[in-house]
């Protein structure tokens, strides 16, 4: 039986979740979180009519955990919390069935670690898309080794966005965050948008975007991609380099970047590695349309 979980059933919600949350085996994306973070993302869902936090029970017993938002004019809805202690295919039907009810036709996007196999085996035999495979990358400031200056690098502004715009919604064809919907957050200070591009012959070869979190000033790498013909570890390197560099340089006590890169782009994460970032986690990414 499913139940909203309201602020008199919190706390055992969340000391349920949070012994699950510590073992990859068991844990769902995002993953680091400290149990101040976890508390303050649940509690969203007491104020939030796009936060919900749910819980399955066996009578009284709590036995799996869900958080999830969704946004109602994109048809889409991303869990942020998945914890499962037992009858996993079972319970994951149920809400999978619910959501179904609840979203029809939503894009529904879980995120679990290589390690959550009950996760990862339940969402390839029920054919969810895999959309990312990758490896996650950290860098603290004081790991960064720049590489040198490249003149080809910008970045980008309201006066060179709508040159950008084009070759940002070609490279990351697919991305949720399309040129239009980063376009309407440029000048909002709560997103923390830094979008970069390299020209090579006077044409973008190449783009970056970044974005900072201001509830622990964190940096994650959500884009970087070169035309095939420019995609080398050099031209990566630099573009990778100058990004961060500006963002190190721009804003003041960033804690560290991330980078997820897919398991099979290798000259990437021979870039990321020169640069000083060291592989921390896995991550798995599935989608399925309810």
């Amino acid at each position: 039986m499913f139940k909203i979980i309201d602020k008199n059933d919190i706390d055992s919600a969340l000391n349920f979740s949070w012994k699950l949350y510590q073992s990859p085996e068991t844990t769902s994306y995002p993953i680091n979180m400290t149990r101040k973070q976890m508390t303050e993302n649940f509690n969203k869902s007491l104020v939030q009519d796009d936060d919900v936090l749910l819980g399955y029970y066996d009578g009284n017993n709590l036995t799996a955990v869900f958080h999830y938002y969704f946004i109602e004019k994109e048809n889409y809805l991303q869990t942020t919390g998945v914890f499962i202690e037992e009858n996993y295919n079972t319970v994951m039907n149920a809400f999978i069935d619910k959501l179904k009810n609840e979203y029809p036709g939503y894009k529904v996007v879980l995120g679990f670690p290589k390690e959550n196999k009950n996760a990862n085996e339940y969402c390839l035999k029920n054919h969810y898309n895999c959309k990312e495979s990758a490896t996650v990358m950290k860098l603290r400031p004081s790991e960064f080794k720049p590489s040198k200056n490249n003149n080809c690098i910008t970045k980008v502004t309201e006066e060179n966005f709508e040159e950008y715009a084009p070759f940002h919604d070609n490279f990351f064809a697919g991305f949720f965050w399309t040129s239009s919907k980063l376009k309407d957050v440029f000048n909002n200070e709560q997103n923390h948008w830094y979008m970069f591009y390299y020209k090579i012959n006077e044409k973008i070869e190449g783009c970056s975007f970044i974005r900072r979190y201001e509830k622990d000033n964190s940096l994650e790498i959500y884009g970087l991609d070169f035309s095939p013909e420019y995609e080398t570890k050099e031209n990566v390197t630099a573009l990778l380099s100058y990004t961060l560099k500006y963002c190190f340089e721009h804003i003041n006590g960033i804690t560290e970047a991330s980078d997820f890169i897919d398991d099979d782009n290798t000259i990437e994460i021979a870039a990321s590695e020169e640069l000083g970032f060291r592989p921390t986690n896995s991550y798995r990414s599935y989608e399925m349309i309810l």
